[in-house]
């Protein structure tokens, strides 16, 4: 098992699809995260309405479904409620990530595993992998990539970024193995930095 980490649009995803060419098992805890957050919108809901409210944001959205965007604006305006929305929903996540990881190493036991989780030091699974690849992109060039995947604005893809700054840090602090990968130039590029990783670390 080694996990997948980094900045937000430094190129995560890429590096597993690279992975999954080479018949690696890829976890992908942002759909995890997803599908958990939908089995529990109306607990998340009934959780958090109220102070929503207060800042003229309504959660649920018209055909009764969680508005996402709406939690987002919510929470990362409050510390206090995203630590409230993370003690709630992150041991949930990493619950349905373990049995994600048993699962595939039922179906084959030899066959390594990336754990894609760009918040990987948030839960206890750091010390379980092998090492960590966290991927790394000038800030431009994340601006770049954000814009054109998420159509957000700019002030909103700035504060995420800074959002994330010590993200590293946790990551060291946690005695991590953990290797950067700048990603700044083409794709053939990151994959040969991949490769060659993957060769000193005995993959």
């Amino acid at each position: 098992l080694i996990g997948l980490a980094g900045q937000s649009c430094a190129g995560k995803n890429i590096v597993a699809e690279l992975l999954a060419e080479k018949c690696w098992a890829v976890i992908d805890a942002d759909k995890v995260a997803h599908t958990i957050l939908q089995e529990q919108s109306n607990s998340v809901i009934a959780r958090f309405s109220s102070p929503a409210e207060k800042q003229g944001l309504h959660l649920r959205a018209q055909d009764g479904s969680l508005d996402r965007k709406a939690l987002s604006a919510l929470l990362f305006s409050d510390p206090a409620l995203l630590a409230e929305h993370e003690a709630f929903i992150l041991p949930k996540i990493e619950a349905r990530i373990r049995s994600l990881i048993t699962a595939a190493l039922t179906e084959q036991p030899s066959r390594p595993i990336v754990l894609n989780a760009p918040t990987l030091h948030k839960t206890s699974l750091t010390p379980e992998c092998a090492f960590i690849l966290y991927i790394k992109a000038p800030f431009l060039m994340r601006l770049i990539r954000g814009k054109k995947r998420d159509s957000i604005s700019l002030c909103r893809l700035i504060a995420r970024f800074l959002q994330q700054r010590d993200f590293f840090t946790q990551y060291r602090a946690q005695n991590a193995d953990i290797v950067s990968v700048v990603n700044a130039r083409s794709v053939q590029s990151l994959r040969t930095k991949i490769e060659r990783i993957l060769r000193e670390k005995g993959f």
